[in-house]
């Protein structure tokens, strides 16, 4: 970011929200795709078999920065806890996802991105995908910071009839409604009227979490798949729905393009996690999938775009679901004030000088059965620890994930003293329950 525009948004919030159009902080627009792989989009070589094309993704890539060591939970519930907080989910507990049976919630003191971003005068919204807390209002995206609610509750839904095991999950605001559509379009649709309203006297912070390419894998309307086999048939319908996410992201940039504040709009693309291989997805090379503890599960596509501000690249520094808040924020020049302490931080210097700073080893989990899977990430080694529901020793594998990015060669008998490093900055996260 250059110094003049720095200095432009400092003195805006120092008078905002009174300060001009012209000076008001930038727009913050948060793409979130579901279950998107590694190797889902083009620019990470998705389309070498002509099989899946993301021009939209692709070109939005090209024009921003793409934070290529991203790594995020490894399943939908912690990945949205920690990405809206930026505070591990493993604090709260949440190492699996809230089910349609589950009453409970990311717990409801916890601040969330949209209230700290309304405190400096910002209109929020939410599109999509919840899936923090269905069963009482104040669980809900209204009562969580968001002025602003058009999706669903729950964790997955058709995309066609908008029910979750025969319950209608679709609302606006906190009102049930019924309408017809495929939801990956509605969606697309949703934002591009709120980015079209005339008058917005506030910065907008707009957070649209498709559900796509989450399954069931649905093919959508006007699409046609012709498959042979039935993998074959699975990956091209999951291709149509990426596909589908892709123009869908492609209506909201062209919409920000046609907007009068083109060039003030920060654009963040991410996936909440790695693709579920069992529906057409691909994370290659990267190993296993979504709910592992490998990369495949917790490593995905993330972009960060501003014409004129964020220079175009490939990055290496080291970013996390937990850093986003701070680091939008920080772009931004949003001032944060958590009254909690945030596991993440900002790394906009890092990621604008290109050079590493200090990141702390992060933690992730998941939990599957009886089964825990926890991985500790720090800037050159990642510790990969199963803890067997048999209640059986831990098993302890050490990577080197930038040589050896599919993790294929476990060194963990070699650096005996840096697992036993990283075990003992692991150890307090294993012990919550």
């Amino acid at each position: 970011m250059r110094s003049g525009i720095r200095v432009a948004v400092a003195c805006c919030l120092a008078a905002f929200p009174g300060c001009s159009r012209a000076e008001r902080p930038p727009d913050i627009v948060i793409l979130l795709a579901d279950d998107l792989g590694w190797a889902d989009v083009g620019y990470h070589g998705s389309d070498a078999s002509g099989t899946i094309r993301t021009p939209h993704i692709d070109a939005l890539a090209s024009g921003g920065l793409r934070l290529e060591r991203y790594r995020t939970a490894a399943l939908c519930t912690p990945a949205r806890a920690g990405f809206l907080t930026g505070r591990s989910p493993l604090r709260f507990g949440l190492l699996k996802n809230i089910d349609q049976a589950d009453a409970g919630s990311l717990p409801l003191e916890e601040e969330l991105l949209p209230s700290a971003f309304a405190r400096k005068g910002y209109a929020t919204a939410m599109i999509g995908k919840w899936h923090l807390g269905h069963s009482r209002k104040e669980q809900w995206p209204n009562a969580r910071g968001f002025e602003r609610f058009y999706g669903f509750h729950g964790g997955w839904i058709d995309y066609e009839k908008h029910e979750r095991n025969g319950v209608a999950d679709w609302w606006r605001d906190t009102e049930p409604v019924s309408e017809a559509g495929y939801s990956t379009q509605l969606f697309a649709d949703e934002a591009v009227k709120m980015l079209a309203e005339k008058g917005r006297e506030r910065p907008l912070l707009l957070y649209v979490a498709f559900n796509a390419p989450h399954a069931p894998v649905q093919v959508p309307p006007g699409r046609t798949v012709v498959g042979g086999t039935s993998e074959d048939a699975m990956r091209k319908t999951y291709a149509a729905m990426v596909g589908e996410l892709d123009d869908a992201v492609g209506k909201i940039l062209g919409a920000i393009e046609k907007g009068p504040r083109a060039r003030e709009t920060i654009v963040f693309f991410a996936s909440d996690n790695g693709a579920d291989t069992r529906y057409g997805g691909s994370n290659a090379p990267l190993r296993d999938g979504k709910r592992s503890a490998f990369d495949g599960g917790i490593r995905s596509p993330a972009l960060i775009s501003w014409p004129g501000h964020v220079t175009a690249g490939a990055s290496a520094i080291l970013i996390t679901h937990l850093d986003a808040l701070a680091t939008l924020a920080g772009l931004a020049g949003v001032t944060l004030e958590p009254a909690r302490p945030l596991d993440g931080k900002n790394v906009w210097p890092e990621l604008e000088r290109g050079t590493p700073g200090a990141h702390e080893p992060v933690a992730f989990a998941c939990e599957s059965g009886e089964e825990r899977r926890y991985a500790l990430v720090g800037e050159r080694w990642k510790l990969v620890e199963t803890l067997p529901g048999d209640h059986g020793a831990p098993v302890d594998l050490l990577f080197d994930p930038i040589d050896d990015p599919r993790e294929e060669h476990d060194v963990a008998a070699r650096e005996t003293e840096q697992v036993a490093r990283m075990r003992a900055l692991l150890e307090p996260w294993t012990s919550v329950r």
